[in-house]
């Protein structure tokens, strides 16, 4: 009788014993199987470094090549390569290629290029994604204004734009006052004082009209609020009546994509504040029924009716023109 070590018990089965402890031996014998990482990293390390064995005038030139995303991951390989990937002229090439359609960059991104080309690269694209505007940002530029085809046949007839001219030209003043600009194609100016712009809550979306982030609705005078948005990281603003652009707008049917983004954003995104307007019920806190807002929304999807009666008489120029 055999005593079975590993148990401590007797084994009547010797041939059983022998057969499983002569396994076990060689078993033991075996290295252990190595993890996957540390596979990989031996087959790393046995091809050779391109940025040891390559000129560095060259490793340069082959990361010139690659687009942002890439050559940050680069800088994750190695010491080495991190201060390959890290290199001014790189980044500052790419800065150069990102901005060069670009209708607005962040003042920020744009002085830190010089200094920090990667900072700027970084911080131009964070600024890209952001949907809101500061008091500061909206006065300094000169927007252009146009009517959407929503506004009605009334207001795109004398709107330059829909003429193939330039847009009209509109600044927003501290004061809270809109300014119009000298415009050969326009012929049409703001009196002074007759416009009022601020920031507010709402976009006044339909159905809830959630609440925004600041300085990403801006109201001019009862006219349904202008929500922001951003077209080539330019800011633009749009409401279903009327698109406002921080860059100079293209002509019609220069920029399509444009154009298809104000279509999208029609009355039926609005139809409370729309209807809200025609009502004169200028208060945001106005509630409207469902019966009257489906009303509106089969009203817009007919006619237009845009006559004095329809809009009120406060709402036009002298000229009979209007500002939505």
């Amino acid at each position: 009788m055999l005593r079975d070590p590993m148990r401590g018990a007797r084994c009547d089965e010797p041939y059983i014993f022998v057969k499983v402890s002569h396994s076990l031996r060689f078993a033991l014998r075996q290295p252990p199987p190595r993890p996957p990482q540390i596979l990989r990293r031996r087959q790393l390390a046995d091809m050779s470094d391109p940025c040891v064995d390559l000129p560095p005038e060259v490793f340069a030139l082959v990361l010139s090549l690659l687009d942002a995303r890439t050559l940050s991951r680069c800088r994750r390989v190695s010491r080495q390569w991190q201060r390959a990937a890290e290199d001014a002229t790189l980044w500052r090439d790419l800065c150069i290629r990102l901005w060069a359609d670009k209708a607005y960059v962040s003042p920020l991104a744009r002085q830190q290029c010089d200094v920090q080309p990667m900072r700027a690269y970084l911080e131009s694209v964070k600024d890209a994604a952001r949907s809101w505007i500061t008091e500061a940002e909206l006065c300094s530029f000169a927007w252009s204004f146009r009517f959407k085809a929503s506004a009605g046949e009334h207001f795109t007839a004398d709107d330059p734009w829909w003429s193939g001219h330039s847009a009209t030209t509109v600044r927003f003043l501290p004061d809270h006052t809109l300014q119009g600009c000298s415009d050969d194609n326009a012929g049409r100016t703001l009196q002074e004082g007759d416009y009022q712009w601020q920031f507010v809550e709402k976009a006044g979306l339909d159905p809830d009209g959630a609440e925004a982030p600041p300085g990403s609705c801006v109201r001019v005078n009862n006219f349904p609020v202008y929500v922001v948005f951003r077209h080539k990281w330019g800011f633009a603003m749009q409401s279903c009546w009327a698109l406002w652009t921080s860059f100079p707008m293209p002509r019609r049917g220069e920029d399509l994509e444009l154009e298809r983004e104000a279509r999208r954003f029609g009355v039926q995104l609005q139809a409370a504040e729309a209807l809200r307007y025609n009502l004169g019920l200028h208060g945001a806190d106005v509630e409207l029924s469902h019966e009257a807002l489906q009303l509106m929304l089969q009203q817009m999807e007919g006619d237009p009716v845009d006559d004095h009666e329809h809009y009120g008489d406060d709402f036009f120029d002298d000229d009979g023109s209007g500002l939505l």
